[in-house]
Formats: structure tokens, sequence, C-alpha cells
């Protein structure tokens, strides 16, 4: 219909029955019977409605008034004003520009064009809900008036009225196509906008596809972004693809590389999330890497003893790697199978070639999918085959890849890994007994209604490194063969003998591999940190004895329909001694709903003591008897009942999260604070004085910082709460905040994302940089070897009662060097003063010799940003230049020219 409408408009003629066509059918009659497809023209104006919002008072209610009743002279005034007003209007004179147009509509009263304008000037003034009353009228005016209905949508996006947007913004694509205006692009963009904040991001990313197409597009990058935020991340790589049909790799550098002033920083960070990092960090390290080449050393050997012809071999999931190193030891070829993409493709001939690789000797495969839709691993096997290697990175994916190599190996080949199996043992940890159970009672307030939630943790894998986590072996290590079916597995039981007393935390799981005869390779607790372990957890009444044995289910979860993505977990978890029947057990609660979706940090959170007492001490300072507070995002309503606590008259609480809102408001009931706390289940931004807020309030509270102190876009928070609905003098907590950073050197090189210089003889892996965007990643920096080759630098100091810039900031710093050696990296913390107590500050700090510099699903953590795979060789007493830049959300850095 939108795409042509005589052709729409030649089928609804042929039947009789419009209404069989629902709303298209409406659309087509207040189109084409009412206005006509190709003659634009105003119906006659309308009175104001009765019940009208009291913003269009400003309006004159017009009377029926012909251009024939209207003289020459007033006709003429009335341009001038118009003309006048839309010069101020451009100039942002906007005070100055509504006099002009209020004269105008008061000279021709009714016009459709000059209420809009009006309009205008009130939204650009941030006056949203009378510029929405205004362009309301201007609807009932007019219909038909694509701007009017396009601005009102807009207008209703920034009070929060997401439905009625979405609504205006049909009525604008409607009659886009009898004006030609606003842009189809702008109303697109709006709309799909809509779809995505009412929950329908796949009628949002339709919508943008159709408009899309093959080719560049303006709206490309919002596609892309709504494609991998809906679980499409492959769809999103080829829209961007699109962009630069004639030469992907620049594509994919500009793409990754540019700063935000180009506008790439969200595609850079989406594209940053599309590449799973793990793939290249996991097989470059140095047992990682000296196990694959020994393995393959011995398959090839024990190849060429057998002296039966030339050997070829097959590699999935090594980024060619292991194909090189194949060659090296005598395969004549090697093909490397990976999932389709042009620029991986690229990168992997160009890696053969470096090390020496003759194209006749490697052959990139694509995956071969079977008629069930997973991948057929039998599909296209080279000629020859007698190895296939498998590069082992997710533990997820393990299950899976020892079935798959049951299958090469009963079809004659060697395979690496040989065999493996999955290794179970239960523990007990206080780490991870704090961070998953909350109460009864935090800070003095009982928030069991809150540790609710505990429950559903039950039915997550965590990921921890056992080896930092302090923990007690109750059980015997117990091992699980994996090689079976799906279903076999999900029928068996696991029973782990208790050899210590205690209280038993979790269970924890990993997969030790035998890559070849006699050579292992293990993903279970290490001091290099290669590897997290799975952690299930598992509450119990009471603690287990030595002589007792703990009885599970195997449970097989899964992340993709093929099973390429498996999570082994247990449930019907039972504590007996002997044969006897047990006397406690633990449900998995695998089909519990969790509204937290399995984010232990909220855990941390609240069990974080220091943490709470700098909050309230600032919450004590700030509070005075007749205060109103405003809590924004409240989650379990601690802040929002300590602020109740420290004096204040009434505490308005906002959570996101309508899940969380209602629990939060159980905890202020079982509290006895409900008279004197009122929680919203919606954005602070959705709210307003004179309808959640009877007035002004005199403190804002938040702690909506991440690990990148804005990343929870805390200042556009505080900002819009300060513009809208505080008093001049209102008190904010956190009042100020620091970004700071430290140069560093990196000496174990598997920790980098890249690949660096090889050393003699070594694979030259370095083309495969190209895939990887110097961004950044989360880390602890206390299980991280490095080097300071810098003092701690502020980058950003940020005081939240002035206005952000929306634009964000940008700076080059001079770094001064203490020490000489090679600058890999940046990592990135930040500190926070939350108000004072007496003459000292209340400061929350996150650096790296804080607790969240180790801890594991803590709330907090360090970024580290790769500022040079090599590494850029410095003096001390030197200093180098470094390009900083914050979009008001996250903090990237770049070395700048020297």
């Amino acid at each position: 219909f939108f795409s042509d409408f005589e052709a729409f408009h030649t089928s609804m003629t042929q039947v009789e029955d419009k209404e069989y066509f629902g709303p298209w059918g409406e659309a087509y009659a207040t189109i084409y019977d009412k206005v006509g497809p190709h003659n634009p023209v105003h119906l006659d104006p309308m009175p104001v409605p009765q019940g009208a919002d009291s913003a269009t008072s400003s309006v004159q209610a017009p009377a029926i008034i012909t251009d024939s009743a209207i003289s020459n002279s007033t006709r003429q005034t009335y341009v001038d004003q118009f003309r006048q007003g839309s010069e101020l209007y451009s100039q942002g004179r906007y005070a100055q520009s509504v006099e002009c147009f209020h004269a105008a509509d008061r000279l021709r009263p009714g016009q459709a064009d000059c209420v809009v304008m009006l309009a205008n000037c009130y939204q650009s003034m941030d006056q949203h809900s009378k510029a929405e009353g205004i362009y309301k009228y201007a609807t009932d005016l007019d219909p038909h008036h694509a701007i009017a209905w396009y601005n009102r949508g807009l207008t209703l996006q920034a009070l929060g009225r997401w439905q009625e947007s979405r609504d205006c913004q049909l009525n604008a694509l409607r009659d886009h196509y009898l004006t030609g205006t606003p842009a189809m692009e702008s109303i697109a963009s709006t709309l799909a906008a809509c779809f995505v904040k009412l929950g329908d991001a796949k009628s949002g990313c339709r919508l943008l596809s159709e408009l899309v197409g093959s080719g560049p597009h303006p709206l490309a990058q919002q596609l892309a972004e709504y494609l991998s935020d809906s679980g499409e991340p492959g769809k999103a790589i080829d829209v961007l693809k699109q962009q630069h049909p004639a030469d992907l790799e620049a594509w994919y550098k500009d793409a990754v590389g540019a700063l935000a002033l180009n506008n790439n920083f969200r595609q850079s960070d989406l594209l940053s999330r599309l590449l799973t990092i793990q793939n290249f960090t996991v097989p470059k390290h140095p047992r990682v890497q000296e196990g694959f080449h020994n393995a393959i050393k011995a398959a090839m050997a024990q190849i060429k003893a057998k002296d039966d012809g030339p050997a070829s071999m097959l590699e999935l999931d090594g980024l060619g790697m292991y194909s090189i190193m194949a060659l090296r030891e005598g395969c004549q070829f090697a093909a490397c199978r990976v999932k389709s993409w042009d620029v991986l493709t690229t990168a992997l001939r160009r890696t053969f070639m470096a090390n020496g690789c003759l194209e006749h000797q490697a052959q990139i495969q694509e995956y071969v999918p079977s008629s069930s839709g997973g991948e057929d691993p039998l599909a296209e096997i080279p000629q020859g085959c007698k190895l296939v290697v498998q590069g082992v990175n997710c533990p997820a994916s393990v299950p899976l890849l020892i079935q798959r190599m049951q299958t090469f190996q009963a079809a004659g080949m060697l395979t690496v890994p040989k065999k493996g199996a999955l290794k179970v043992m239960g523990i007990q940890c206080d780490q991870l007994h704090h961070q998953t159970n909350v109460g009864p009672v935090v800070s003095g307030f009982d928030v069991s209604n809150f540790g609710d939630f505990c429950t559903a943790i039950r039915k997550y894998n965590l990921n921890v490194h056992l080896h930092h986590a302090d923990h007690v072996q109750l059980s015997e290590v117990v091992t699980v063969d994996v090689a079976k079916g799906i279903n076999e597995l999900s029928e068996m039981k696991v029973k782990l003998p208790i050899k210590t007393a205690g209280r038993l935390d979790a269970i924890a799981t990993w997969y030790d591999f035998e890559l070849f005869d006699g050579i292992e390779l293990s993903m279970g607790p290490a001091s290099d940190g290669l590897w997290k372990q799975n952690i299930q957890m598992v509450h119990l009444d009471q603690d287990v004895a030595a002589g007792e044995s703990v009885e599970m289910d195997i449970v097989v979860t899964r992340w993709a329909k093929d099973y390429t993505q498996q999570w082994i977990m247990f449930d019907d978890i039972g504590v007996a001694r002997e044969e006897k029947a047990p006397t406690q057990t633990h449900q998995t609660a695998l089909n519990s709903f969790d509204a937290l979706g399995g984010a232990v940090w909220h855990f941390d959170m609240m069990s974080d003591l220091k943490r709470n007492d700098a909050y309230e001490r600032a919450l004590i300072a700030a509070v005075k008897p007749g205060s109103i507070v405003l809590d924004i995002g409240t989650g379990s309503g601690l802040l929002a009942m300590m602020a109740a606590r420290a004096g204040a008259k009434h505490v308005y609480a906002c959570e996101m999260n309508p899940d969380v809102a209602e629990k939060a408001k159980a905890v202020i009931k079982a509290n006895g604070l409900e008279d004197r706390i009122t929680v919203y289940g919606k954005r602070s931004t959705d709210i307003h004085v004179g309808a959640e807020l009877p007035a002004p309030v005199d403190v804002v509270v938040t702690e909506t910082m991440g690990t990148d102190l804005l990343s929870e876009a805390m200042y556009f928070s505080l900002h819009d709460a300060v513009k809208r609905l505080t008093t001049p003098d209102v008190v904010l907590i956190p009042s100020t905040g620091r970004v700071l950073a430290q140069l560093i050197e990196v000496p174990e090189r598997w920790h980098m994302d890249g690949f660096a210089i090889p050393k003699e003889g070594g694979l030259d892996m370095r083309p495969l940089n190209t895939l990887l965007p110097n961004f950044w990643s989360m880390v602890q920096m206390k299980k991280i070897k490095y080097v300071a080759l810098s003092d701690v630098t502020t980058l950003f100091d940020f005081d939240f009662s002035v206005p952000y810039n929306p634009k964000g900031l940008l700076d080059t710093l001079k770094v001064p060097l203490i020490a000489s050696g090679r600058l890999h990296a940046v990592v990135i913390w930040w500190d926070s003063i939350l108000g004072r107590d007496g003459d000292e500050d209340i400061i929350i700090e996150t650096g790296p010799e804080s607790r969240y510099a180790s801890t594991d699903h803590a709330h907090w953590s360090q970024m580290m940003q790769i500022l040079s795979f090599d590494g850029v060789p410095v003096t001390a007493g030197e200093s180098i230049p470094l390009r900083v830049y914050t979009d008001n959300h996250m903090t990237f850095c770049e070395l700048t020219e020297q």
C-alpha cells in the first residue's frame, strides 16, 4: 500500500467490502474517498473540542472564515507575521517567534500550519505538555497534516507516552504520501523506535528493513542496533556490511575504529559485542597453543607412520592456527571450516599467506547445514582427510564438540581433542553464598521479600574463577561421560560422595580433555584464569556431613535450537546417607520466572556494606525535616528506606522494571514505611511534577553507576531531574564523579585481544587483528599481571549539578610516564563523592585496589581498553598524548599521532 498507492487503489476498487481489509480499508477510505490520492487539501477547520487541553487556550478558537471574507491587507499581514516568526524560529529565538505566530493566528484563526509552528516553538523550549496540546489542536484542524502528526508523536515520546506516539507516527506515515513530508526516513526511524520501546522489536526491524533494502542507507545503523538487541547479530553484520559494498575491509576498519565525532561509537560498540573475543584469546594462551601443537604433532607422526598416502585435515573453530600447525608437520592440505562472513574469510586467506601457505594447500569452507537445520560434520570432508582438529573455546560448546569428534572417529579419522569429560564437585564458598543470598536483614531493614529473587538464581550457571574465590571442596571430583546423546544424558544421575562436612553452597563443573594420546588440557581451576568454571548455586537448610552423598538428576539446557550451546545442570538435588531416603532436597526451579535476568550483582550490591554505609551517611547529611526525596532506580527500595529513616517527609522511588518495583513495594511495606514511600514502576524521565510528584523534590539519590561511571545513563537522569523535577537548591547524591585511568603494559600477551609480532619460527596471526576493534572489556585488575607505566590520571571530572553536554566531551591529555616499557592498554575506573560528613568527603572508589578488582560477579569492576596490540615503546619521563571521549555513556581512548 505505502510503496505503490495506485496499485493498491486498483486492487481496492475491485473489492466491494472495504471493511474486509480492516484498518487498511479504513486508511484507504480516509485518504482516497475524503481527500484523493494526488489532491491534498485542508479540511474545513474545526472548533476546539470540548475538554481540550488547557494548553490550547493560547490559540484562538477559530470561527469558520473563508478566504473571500479576509481582506488583502489582513492576508498580507498574516503572511508577514508568519515569515517573521519562521525566521526567528530558525535563529533559535523561540519566545519572540511565539509572539509572531500568536499574532498571525489572531489574524487568520484555525490555520493548521500556523498552529503547528506555534507548537514547534513550545516544543523547542522543552514545554512538551503545552506543545502536545497545541499539536493535538492542529491535527483536529487538519486530520491529514503529516507534520503535525509527526511532531506530536515526537512530543509524546518526550512525555513517555509511547503508544500514543506510535499511533501519531502511523498517521504521519499515512499522510506522508499526500504531501511528501516529513521525510520517510524520519517517520520510519521514529515509528521503529516506538515499536521497540513497546516491546515489538520485530515490527521495528521489519519496517526499517523494507526501507534500508540491500544498499547504503542512513537508517542502516539503527536497524543493525535493533537486530543485534533482538538476538540477530548475523543480520546486523550483513546490514552494516552493505554500507561499503565495494571494500569490505575498509568498511570494517572504519566501522570499528572511528571516534564518536563520526557517529560511529554506537556502531563500534555493536560490532565489538558481535565478535566473540574468546575465540581470539583462548587459542593463543601458552598452554592451549602448546597443547594443541603437541597433539597435532603426535597425530601427524602417527599418520605418517602408517604411510598410506597423502594426508589432509579439517579444522573447526580454530581461526586457521591449527591448519598452519598441521601443514608445518607434513599435512598436504588443510580445510578451515568457518561460519560465513566475508571479512573473516579475507583475513584468514591473508593469515595463510603470511605463514607461507600456498593457495592450493589451504581452503576456507563454510559450515554446511544438515537437513535438520544444524551443521553436518561429515559434509564436504577434504579428500584423504585423516585428521580433524576442533578448537576448544567456550565451555557451552563442549558437549556437542565431543559428540562431533565421535562422529569423525567412527569415520576412521584421528581427532584433536580425542575425548573429553565433565568434572563435578560440591563446594562451600562464602563469597558466592554472600552474593546469591539476601537478608533477611540488610542495613537494619527486612529485605526478605526481595530475597525471593534468589530462588530464580538457582537455574543459572554462574561463571567464576574458582582459583580466585576462596572455597572448600566438600565432595570428591566425579567424572561424567557427556559423549552420550541428549536423551541419554537427561536420564543420568550423578552421585557426589561428601568427604568434608560443611555448607553446600554450589555445584562446580568444568571439562577436561585428552587432546591426543597422553596430552591433556583442563578447563578446571588454574592460576592463569584462562577459563572460568560453571557454578550452580544450591540452597539447603542444613550442612552436609562426611559420609553422606549428594545425588542429582542431569538436566541439559540449551542456548540454540540445534544444541550447539549446551549447559549441563542438575535438579532434584538430594542429600542422603548410604542408601536411605534423602534427608533434605533442593529444587533448581528451572521453570521459575526471573525478573532480574540472572543478574547476581543485584545481591552483591545490596550486601556491599561499605557502599550501603556511604549512601546512608550521605542521606543523613542531605535530608532535612520536611525534605521530599526522589530515588532513581530504587531496586529493592533500600536507599528509599534509608532516606525515610534519615527523616524525609516523603520519598518517591522509581524503578524501570515493574516486577522489581512490585518487590520493592513489598519490602517497604514489610518495614512499615508504605505511608512515607511511594514506588512507581517507571523511569524517572516518565514522571512529572503535578502528576506523580505533588511538588518539586529537595534531594535526588541514585545508584545508577555502572562499571563505566555513566554507562547506566546516570548523568542524563540527573540532568533531566534537575531540569524538571527539583527545587533550585536540590541536593544530588552523588554530587560529583571522576573517570580515572592508568596506562599499562600487559606482559602476558594472551590477555590482549589481538596478535603480536611472532617470535622466530612462530605463527604470524596478525592479519586477524583487522577483525578486532580496539575497544574495552570489563576486567578485574588483581587477576591480571601488568606493569603501571603512568600514575593515575583523571580523564573526566563531572559536577552533576551542571547541565551535561549532549554531544559529549572530547579532550587530548598529555599523560606523564613513570616507567619504561611497551604501552598496550589503558585501564579505567571511577570514584564519586556522594556528599560530605562534616569536613570529610563521602567517597566510593572502584579502582584496582578495591574489592571490585578481584570478585567475580561484583556489581562493579574495571575496564581495559587496548591501545596497541604490539605495544608502543615508551620511556619514563616522557609524556604520551591520549585522546579521550565520553558520549555521556561510555569512555573511549586512543593514542594520537606522535
